[in-house]
């Protein structure tokens, strides 16, 4: 009733949908209840989201796929209500979605891949109800930051700190996982792709093309038969057995060529060569390429680049297709917007998980987990129709070998069977294969603090709880242990260098203690970019390229992540680097660029990073404000202010600088008071400081400005660092309403009604009335509908043409136009349609007349006037030579000079007041009021 007095004109609307829904619940079971809410609550969001659908349109596709999908047997979304199962005969009823602890339904079980630990199923909610943490308090002014890994509301956190910062959250598990629940199904290849020269190429040649892998797909299928996104699965398991399409069109400009060979580029060293030559032979004899063939490409065939990287935190190589290289690369064909976006569990994700396992076992010792996957990518089938596009080259010469460059003979080709390093789509179709194995993990396996990143699956767990793994002969964490015989169930290579664990361990390339609850650089990698800003900065020429510039930028960049105070560092570096566009440049080093540079720092404390409500839990708040004449802070707990004059230096002419000095001025005063040193005896100290400059805001905010600004930054980066204190900044919201009193409807009404009448002059609603009236006389003597459509008007064009100047007949329809308005609406589209239009402008060349000027007013005219006048002209003549001469002079209309005939449509608003009347030495001058064209007349 409410929603219905809010919106009257969607009455029949919302009771139509009323009665649908009741309709639902009279024919539908009570166990089919939940289900009908829920379809209707997705359906008023679809409904909500979408102007073109109404709530009487129950029948449109999108609600109808909705409908189907909650309440068919056999609908995707009919298991997925949270409360609601079915049982072996499809009946429904509460299950393990509101008790985890219920085994699942009986003809759902599979075969269990080890004995040694339970085997419990239940879906994805279920498994992260298991590490629920309290609501967050709602909160007001949020400054920035992100809880990826957990659902915050109202975060208060700076954007500096990158979203690293907790309060009451509820973890939610790995996103890799998470999003194969969401995740619309992979495609196969498209029709196009089948060309008859790429499919003969294929017939003829079946041993250079093979799907394979070494994942078992039927156990992978079989443990995945609750899960709720069945399309997704299926499309992965389909790709797994035919063969990955990585979201390609191979032609998608119509000028790329049949066949394509890029891979003529000389390899750097020898070493490079040898070891490209031995690593295909080695993917052949691991089934992962063909056997070698060439040296030309057949038919349809394409072949990149090649280059040997090394592997992060090691001495190993790895070979690396360059599939961005060329016009026509393998790169180009693939749809990005589809391939884009992260599916990886970062620290974000894995920290509120370490917390919440850390206040579950208090008092305990932790430790860190972590395993991969042998070869990650190369675990991944291609479709036939993609390997065709992925060929490696082998054996071409090096430029440190000598010889010829052209020695094509030599060369080896090899068909790439499986995803490679170096498309674009390679990560995006593992995450799909991978988020299923760590859904498994999570949601059959009750192992819920499991995170996965790229190949790396990791986790907590504790140090007393080990469990022996056969195949290496070692005890490793129990969690770790059932994911490894997990993979080796599902077929999924392993190597036991890569099997780690410990009370430290080193997590997406970041030191983590989940014992002391911190997280740093390793020391080889902090001392290595130690070396490197030294060496940046020791230079006789005193320059280095903007290349080496941005290297060091994205080094750095990298460290905030668990040095996020050490930001203002980048400041002089990014400032340096402005407006530059040519890598190889070279940028002056000078003392500025120099400054700053983090060179040591324990880390990120994870406990530290508390997200906080600055309002409401500070240890003290002061307001703070500056003009180009002074500053000062106010502290309202102690009652006490303090002030100061500013420098007149012309180069701190601006409020901004002193804005931010005034905070800076504030918290170096509380440090100095010591109410910092007795706050931050157990955490630090929680200081908020209120500023009517949203510059000022945004750079503490950030921790980013320009260099002029930068100093401030860097200071108050010292005094929070040596006396551990954590401030927010927060803008002054000052009431930019004054109070006014409401009115009443009577009087809303009235004022309408006033402000409608003095839309339109008096006297042109006059000549619209005229208007308005030759329209509805030639309706009527013509026997047409007053309805202006397109044929009404031009045919009313033609007739007042015949009769009247077409320059009128256009002005005519504006006054129909306004006249008509309230009544149909779109009369304004039909005038400005392309029939009145051009009917209006063929009028105008048939009945043109000839134009008829009168003379101009010229000086002789105005002296002749004058001379008329006599020894004893009249008022009225007198009246006249005045308006002719200041009218002459001011280059006034003839309606800005005299007041109409007509009484009712005289306005006296237009008239100029005898009290504006200037006189000078040799003239006169007075206000001239506004034109009624004049839109603020």
């Amino acid at each position: 009733a409410a929603v219905e007095t809010v919106f009257p004109f969607r009455r029949d609307e919302l009771r139509s949908w009323r009665e649908h829904i009741d309709d639902l619940f009279t024919v539908k079971s009570e166990n089919s209840h939940l289900r009908i809410i829920a379809y209707d609550v997705a359906a008023r969001k679809i409904i909500g989201s979408n102007p073109g659908i109404l709530f009487n349109q129950s029948d449109v596709p999108e609600i109808k796929r909705l409908r189907l999908a909650f309440l068919d047997r056999d609908g995707v979304l009919y298991n997925d209500v949270e409360g609601v199962g079915a049982d072996a005969q499809g009946n429904t009823s509460a299950t393990f979605a509101t008790d985890p602890t219920l085994p699942p339904p009986a003809r759902r079980r599979v075969a269990e891949p080890s004995a040694s630990y339970p085997f419990v199923s239940r879906i994805w909610r279920a498994a992260c109800e298991f590490v629920e943490g309290d609501e967050c308090d709602e909160g007001g002014d949020m400054q920035g930051g992100s809880q990826d890994g957990g659902v915050v509301v109202g975060s208060f956190l700076p954007r500096y700190l990158r979203g690293f910062g907790w309060k009451k959250i509820t973890p939610r598990g790995s996103r890799t996982a998470w999003f194969t629940e969401i995740d619309e199904p992979l495609p196969g290849p498209p029709e196009k792709e089948y060309q008859p020269l790429v499919l003969r190429t294929i017939h003829n040649n079946p041993h250079l093309f093979r799907v394979s892998t070494s994942i078992n797909i039927d156990r992978l299928a079989c443990l995945l038969t609750i899960h709720p996104n069945r399309p997704f699965v299926a499309s992965v398991i389909r790709a797994l057995r035919i063969g990955f399409w990585l979201w390609a069109d191979t032609n998608p400009s119509g000028d790329f060529p049949e066949t394509w060979d890029n891979a003529w580029a000389n390899i750097p060293s020898v070493d490079e060569r040898d070891f490209i030559k031995n690593q295909c032979d080695e993917e052949v004899q691991k089934g992962q390429h063909s056997p070698a063939f060439g040296p030309d490409l057949l038919p349809g065939m394409y072949s990149t680049p090649n280059i040997a990287v090394p592997k992060p935190h090691s001495d190993d190589l790895r070979l690396v297709a360059n599939q961005s290289a060329g016009q026509f690369c393998q790169n180009n064909m693939i749809n990005k917007t589809e391939t884009k976006g992260a599916r990886l569990d970062s620290l974000l994700v894995f920290i509120p998980l370490l917390l919440f396992f850390s206040q579950l076992h208090p008092g305990k010792r932790l430790l860190l987990w972590k395993s991969d996957v042998a070869g990650a990518f190369r675990n991944i089938p291609m479709h036939p129709l993609w390997q065709i596009k992925q060929v490696v080259t082998a054996n071409i010469q090096s430029l440190s070998g000598g010889g010829s460059r052209d020695k094509r003979s030599m060369w080896l080709r090899y068909v790439d069977w499986r995803a490679c390093f170096g498309s674009c789509s390679s990560p995006r179709a593992w995450a799909s294969f991978m988020g299923l194995v760590v859904w498994i993990a999570i949601c059959i396996m009750n192992m819920t603090f499991l995170c996965c990143y790229v190949d790396d699956c990791f986790s907590v767990g504790l140090v007393d709880d080990m469990s022996w793994y056969e195949p290496y002969q070692q005890l490793y964490p129990t969690d770790q242990t059932r994911l490894l015989r997990l993979w080796d169930w599902l077929g999924i290579p392993h190597k036991l260098k890569k099997q780690v664990w410990g009370e430290t361990l080193v997590i997406i390339g970041f030191l983590v203690d989940p014992n002391e609850l911190t997280a740093t650089l390793p020391a080889d990698s902090k001392s290595d970019l130690v070396d490197h800003v030294r060496d940046f900065a020791d230079t006789l020429s005193r320059r280095r390229t903007l290349h080496e510039f941005e290297q060091l930028a994205g080094w750095v960049n990298w460290s905030l992540n668990v040095f996020p105070l050490f930001k203002p560092a980048l400041c002089n570096l990014y400032s340096k680097m402005s407006g530059k566009r040519r890598s190889h440049a070279q940028i002056r080093l000078n003392k500025t660029s120099d400054s700053g540079t983090p060179l040591a720092s324990s880390g990120m404390l994870f406990f530290a990073n508390l997200d906080w409500n600055p309002r409401t839990e500070a240890n003290l708040t002061i307001y703070c404000d500056a003009s180009l004449t002074g500053m000062g802070f106010w502290i309202p707990e102690l009652n006490i202010g303090f002030t100061c004059p500013v420098d007149g230096d012309s180069m701190r002419e601006l409020i901004f600088y002193w804005e931010a000095l005034c905070v800076l001025a504030a918290l170096q005063w509380y440090e100095d008071s010591g109410l910092a040193f007795f706050a931050s005896q157990l955490s630090p100290a929680r200081l908020t400081i209120f500023t009517d400059n949203l510059n000022t805001v945004h750079i503490f905010d950030t921790l980013r400005a320009l260099p002029d600004y930068n100093d401030i930054l860097l200071a108050s980066i010292d005094i929070r660092v040596r006396s551990n204190i954590d401030i927010r900044v927060l803008h002054t919201r000052k009431p930019r309403q004054p109070h006014r009193k409401p009115w009443s409807r009577d009087k809303l009404v009235h004022e309408r009604a006033i402000a409608l009448g003095m839309a339109i002059d008096i006297s042109t609603s006059g000549n619209y009335d005229s208007a308005l009236n030759s329209y509805l006389a030639f309706c009527s003597m013509h026997g047409l509908p007053i309805d202006p459509t397109e044929d009404t008007l031009s045919f009313f064009v033609v007739y007042m043409s015949a009769h009247i100047k077409p320059d009128s007949v256009g002005t005519y329809l504006s006054g129909i136009c306004n006249k008509l308005e309230a009544y149909f609406p779109f009369v304004r589209a039909t005038r400005r349609s392309y029939l009145v239009k051009r009917t209006l402008a063929g009028c105008r060349k048939r009945f043109k007349s000839a134009v008829k000027r009168k003379l101009p007013l010229a000086r002789t005219h105005l002296s002749a006037a004058t001379a008329s006048l006599g020894h004893h002209p009249s008022h009225d003549d007198l009246l006249f030579v005045t308006m002719l001469h200041t009218g002459f002079a001011a280059l006034m209309r003839l309606g800005e000079l005299s007041v109409p005939d007509n009484v009712a449509i005289r306005d006296y608003r237009k008239c100029s007041l005898r009290s504006t009347v200037v006189v000078f030495e040799r003239g006169y001058g007075f206000d001239l009021p506004y034109h009624k064209a004049d839109r603020f007349f």
